[in-house]
């Protein structure tokens, strides 16, 4: 940029001076000349460089993988299912821990439903009154049949990071699902007990 005829002025810091150059609609902007500079005196040469990279072969990514001791990999992922798995635990384990809907749904939304069920039957089971006891298992058992739903929105977000995930070969698919069933599956038990003892 020196060369250009914009050499910085003493005890400034270059690359700011730069970015000031090279941002628009700042009073410093000259950034239709950097590009024509760059077309002139770098482009060609960048060019000649790419051309003749290109005319010799690299390596394959599966001699690229042979030279760094990962020859012995099966299939399009880097490290076994189990290292898969017990990382996609460790994530899920530590973002189910800050996330208050991934932790706060299945353990608290069944405690306010038990209480406010619990309330409006309260002494239920001590009654001989069956349809009343009818209305108890009922509306339990539905509450405790919705309760997945709750989780859906999470459920959700958790599938389409998964998904690009697993096309970039990050990890397969079966390894997040057994991630997500070993932590999502005890919070959900852990709720409707709760819930049922509430």
């Amino acid at each position: 940029w020196s060369n250009c005829g914009f050499p910085p002025p003493p005890g400034m810091n270059a690359t700011d001076y730069y970015l000031d150059h090279l941002t628009p609609n700042l009073p410093l902007n000259q950034s239709a000349l950097l590009v024509s500079a760059f077309n002139e005196q770098i482009k060609p040469q960048l060019e000649s460089q790419v051309d003749l990279v290109m005319q010799e072969p690299g390596q394959t990514v599966a001699e690229m993988l042979s030279e760094g001791g990962h020859s012995d990999c099966l299939g399009p992922y880097a490290v076994s299912f189990g290292t898969q798995l017990s990382m996609l635990l460790r994530r899920k384990f530590q973002l189910s821990t800050r996330n208050f809907r991934a932790l706060g749904l299945p353990l608290l939304a069944p405690v306010v439903q038990g209480t406010i069920i619990g309330y409006t039957f309260e002494g239920v089971g001590e009654q001989d009154d069956l349809l009343k006891l009818i209305m108890f298992s009922f509306c339990l058992l539905t509450m405790l049949c919705l309760a997945g739903l709750l989780t859906l929105v999470v459920f959700i977000t958790e599938r389409n990071i998964m998904k690009h995930e697993a096309a970039e070969a990050l990890y397969c698919e079966g390894a997040s699902a057994l991630a997500s069933f070993m932590i999502d599956v005890p919070l959900s038990l852990l709720g409707a007990s709760l819930n049922v003892m509430i």
